[in-house]
């Protein structure tokens, strides 16, 4: 009888352990789902024929196609894209989201052109219909130990196209936007 009393008592601790750790409030609860501006990124869903411009020491043109899909519930954003630009195919993924604890938009992404990933944070300008997210890396080029500041404009004013640019700060101050690309919903 002790043992079944000790038994018992063991798993009624744990089960309050676990029940206090798990426990959270409503406000808590509700930070981990998706919030209202999590509503931008179904902007993106869809497939998208994708025309673009690479604006290094010269230009060229490129073509390619996008898959975007909210993901995990609606909490992010899962772009990729294949591309095709110089002779050269090329493909290229990216998640977006919003992360409430810091209230801001946040993009993760990676591609075919390096071995390295791009990260960045901003806002979305509800009156130009902008997202812009800014961040910065150490030289693409891997030539050099400095860094490069970036950022990536969205402009979502229109329907069913989405413009952007990667815009790049260059050695003198001066921004130049390295990426210019439409995306036209298929």
């Amino acid at each position: 009888m002790k043992t079944i009393k000790l038994l018992f008592g063991i798993l009624l601790l744990t089960f309050f352990i676990d029940a206090a750790a798990f426990a959270q409030s409503e406000e808590e609860m509700a930070m981990m789902g998706p919030g209202p501006e999590h509503e931008l990124l179904k902007k993106f869903d869809g497939k998208w024929d994708v025309k673009f411009k690479l604006n290094f020491d010269a230009a060229f043109d490129g073509t390619g196609s996008a898959e975007c899909k909210t993901i995990l519930g609606g909490r992010f954003l899962q772009w990729e894209q294949q591309s095709e630009a110089m002779g050269m195919k090329f493909g290229a993924m990216n998640i977006l989201g919003f992360d409430r604890r810091i209230k801001k938009y946040t993009i993760y992404g990676i591609d075919e052109l390096g071995t390295y990933a791009v990260t960045g944070e901003g806002d979305y300008d509800t009156g130009k219909k902008i997202l812009t997210l800014s961040g910065k890396t150490l030289d693409p080029s891997g030539l050099s130990d400095k860094f490069q500041e970036y950022k990536f404009v969205y402009d979502l004013s229109t329907e069913n196209t989405i413009v952007m640019q990667v815009v790049f700060k260059m050695a003198d101050g001066k921004e130049k936007a390295i990426v210019e690309a439409t995306m036209k919903k298929m």
